[in-house]
């Protein structure tokens, strides 16, 4: 099973569809009473069980050593949010990138950004963890390319969770 859901973003086109396979970890009546979270907006859009999705949540798993895993997937899952003065559409983006270029082309394009493929979204992803101090860092392993945190224009985004060395997907 999956959730469907309308999800505003803040983009001149209205809400979006979401697919989104959190079932198994909240109730329709949890997901409901997120006021926000953060979720992946340049992404191609993907069939999932028939129904297009046109972004994708983002939410964080306990580390591998957590007792809440099985060998397959986690038993437990924490959706990320950002700060809580952040408004449908307010971009994430890495501490290392200028926030200046995101409020420009946000105005040039009405909040259109280049669509990713999901290989390149899996290279993303896979170096996504939950840091120290519940942040959602980016580490490039094997590489010289320094762990970036995950941000807003109004403070981190977080883990709601305690799961330092969790996974974000």
């Amino acid at each position: 099973m999956i959730y469907v859901l309308s999800l505003y973003v803040g983009d001149n086109n209205g809400p979006r569809t979401v697919c989104s396979g959190l079932v198994p970890f909240m109730t329709a009546e949890d997901l409901l009473k997120l006021d926000t979270v953060v979720a992946v907006c340049n992404l191609k859009p993907a069939k999932i069980r028939g129904v297009e999705s046109q972004a994708m949540l983002l939410a964080a798993s306990p580390p591998p050593s957590d007792s809440s895993l099985t060998p397959d997937r986690p038993t437990a899952i924490s959706v990320l949010r950002p700060p809580p003065d952040c408004a449908p559409g307010d971009p994430v983006f890495f501490a290392s990138h200028r926030p200046a270029f995101f409020e420009s082309h946000r105005a040039s394009t009405g909040n259109q950004f280049k669509k990713v493929g999901r290989t390149n979204w899996d290279l993303i992803r896979k170096g996504l963890r939950v840091a120290g101090d519940r942040n959602i860092c980016w580490e490039s392993e094997g590489s010289d390319i320094p762990a970036d945190i995950m941000i807003t224009n109004k403070g981190n985004v977080k883990c709601q969770e305690d799961w330092t060395g969790g996974e974000v997907s």
